[in-house]
Parts: C-alpha cells; sequence; structure tokens
C-alpha cells in the first residue's frame, strides 16, 4: 500500500493509491538496509514556447516522458521490474499506474502511462567491479496522463 508522498508503481492504469507498490517496500531496492530512491525532473505536461526562425513562438505540448534515474541497483531490482510489468504483456510498452514527484509543483500525483522495457547500454549498464550490480539505470514512463 502506497503513501501519499512516495515513489510508488503498479501494472494497469488507473490503479488506487492503496493498490500502488512503493518502491521502499520492495527488498530488492534496498541495500545494506538503505532504500534505494530514483533521482528524477520535473514532469512536463505543460505547453512548451518554441521560437521559430521567423521570430514567432509557438506552443507546443509538453513532454510526456517522465525517466526514474538510479545511480545504480542490484541485478534483482531490475529483474524485479522486467519480471513484475514485463511477464504478461505482448510487446514491449505495459500499461502503468505510477505516483511520482512534482518537483515544479512540490507534491505528488498518479499518472497512466506506459512503461519502456530496459535496454542493455541504453538504460542501464553492468559494472564488471560490482558483479550483482548495474548502474546508470533508467526507468522511462512515457505518455504520461495525470490522474
Amino acid at each position: 500500500m502506497a503513501s501519499a508522498n512516495t515513489y510508488a508503481f503498479y501494472p494497469g492504469h488507473s490503479i488506487a493509491l492503496a493498490t500502488l507498490t512503493e518502491i521502499a517496500s520492495i527488498s530488492y531496492f534496498k541495500s545494506q538496509g538503505v532504500i534505494l530512491l530514483p533521482n528524477t525532473q520535473p514532469v512536463n505536461l505543460y505547453p512548451v514556447r518554441t521560437r521559430v526562425e521567423s521570430g514567432r513562438e509557438r506552443m507546443d505540448e509538453g513532454a510526456g516522458d517522465h525517466p526514474w534515474r538510479f545511480t545504480g541497483l542490484p541485478y534483482t531490482a531490475l529483474d524485479y521490474v522486467i519480471d513484475t510489468f514485463f511477464s504478461s504483456v505482448d510487446g514491449f510498452s505495459p500499461a502503468v499506474t505510477i505516483q511520482t514527484r512534482r518537483h515544479d509543483r512540490g507534491d505528488w500525483k498518479r499518472f497512466n502511462c506506459y512503461l519502456s522495457y530496459p535496454q542493455p547500454d541504453r538504460d542501464y549498464r553492468a559494472d564488471n567491479t560490482l558483479k550483482d550490480w548495474v548502474v546508470d539505470v533508467t526507468l522511462w514512463f512515457y505518455d504520461l496522463e495525470v490522474l
């Protein structure tokens, strides 16, 4: 059960807050008792001004992508994500409900979105010095829609 101020996710769209799984509660996202939380950027669903060559501005949609970045994670955490979100899905884009922080507003919101399948050397890389860890891990959520 997720609280109102934490990173959480669950397969499927429009999942209730009480059903979401907090990252902090997943043992695979812990190292020596320390919870490994993502570094995130502001969710940008607002219009973006783009200045064209003529000097005029046009309004484009905000970015519907939202990465959760981890400096490093145990392989078991990455396996948990793949097993939980991709084991019963056709293709590489399962529907997901996430709760994430909106840094620009300083609050937490739930979003319907899709999770991109993590690709080696693009979304994470193995570290030969840390045999049970992957580093520079990014989980990409896209097509965010606020609930």
